[in-house]
């Protein structure tokens, strides 16, 4: 008799409150108790605003980890994922520019440990000179400060989060979207139907020719022979792996031209207002001239 599926359904969070459907995602999940549990990991229920539902929902699992503490997890088992990646053989090479040490020891002159300050756990005396204590703060201010890049890290979520999912019993687990409904999970979610395969994902018509692994719905093997490569495929990835540097300065410096950008819009904005100069007016004087 095959081992009872249990799996858990992972969303990590960051950048203040969560949407306004939340609870209905966590009151969806309830028919599935005996065989799924929604994992919430925020920084603290109370910034993260987490619905009244989801603390009510016996199968929702909301998760605190503190101040930054989901974009430090995250850019920690990034870093941690990385080291692994450029000592397997099948790891994608980098063609060109700097090596890895050249650009780590650049990024660690330009942004020192110092000015990250606020991302270092207040518990700790020293702020830490090593390599992973650097990229942990500067990953989780590069992550705070573009949120979106949540969606393009969701590949590495469950190995930021594996010791919790192990610890609870969880057989597979799987990423996924808040603006979802799950339903009755429990009538396909069968021994039968899932323990043959390393991972499950939905299909879409069209999908035939090619191999997508959703974001909605990527359901990993935890448990087992080959479990934690299966958990790592996703350094083959070079973004997430040998070139997950670069991708974190390209973000961070993407961040800083986004807000010149706002703040040059407000400030011609500004200047319009006092001018008293509307649309019209302004496009009036253009003709003139």
């Amino acid at each position: 008799m095959q081992e009872a599926v249990k799996v858990a359904i992972v969303v990590l969070w960051v950048g203040g409150a969560l949407p306004p459907y939340t609870g209905l995602t966590c009151e969806s999940i309830q028919p599935s108790s005996q065989t799924a549990t929604l994992w919430l990991f925020v920084d603290s229920r109370h910034v993260a605003k987490v619905p009244e539902e989801c603390l009510q929902v016996p199968n929702v699992r909301v998760v605190e980890l503190g101040p930054h503490g989901v974009a430090r997890r995250l850019a920690s088992s990034l870093f941690d994922a990385s080291k692994r990646a450029r000592r397997a053989d099948h790891s994608p090479r980098r063609r060109s520019g700097e090596s890895w040490q050249q650009q780590l020891q650049r990024l660690m002159q330009t942004v020192p440990m110092e000015s990250l300050s606020e991302y270092i756990p207040k518990a700790s005396d020293e702020l830490g000179n090593g390599h992973a204590d650097w990229f942990t703060a500067f990953g989780a201010s590069v992550i705070e400060s573009y949120p979106k890049m949540l969606v393009e890290l969701k590949p590495s979520w469950l190995w930021a989060v594996r010791s919790e999912l192990l610890a609870a019993g969880h057989t597979h687990a799987t990423f996924t979207d808040l603006d979802l409904v799950f339903g009755e999970l429990s009538r396909w979610l069968t021994p039968e139907l899932v323990w043959p395969f390393d991972v499950t994902t939905w299909g879409f018509e069209g999908d035939a020719s090619r191999l997508f692994l959703r974001g909605q719905w990527t359901m990993i093997r935890l448990v087992g022979d080959g479990a934690e490569d299966l958990i790592l495929r996703f350094t083959r990835c070079s973004y997430l792996s040998t070139r997950l540097l670069e991708y974190f300065e390209h973000r961070a410096i993407q961040h800083q031209a986004n807000m010149l950008r706002g703040s040059s819009r407000a400030s011609a904005a500004e200047e319009n207002r006092e001018l008293g100069l509307g649309r019209g007016r302004r496009l009036q004087l253009a003709e003139q001239a």
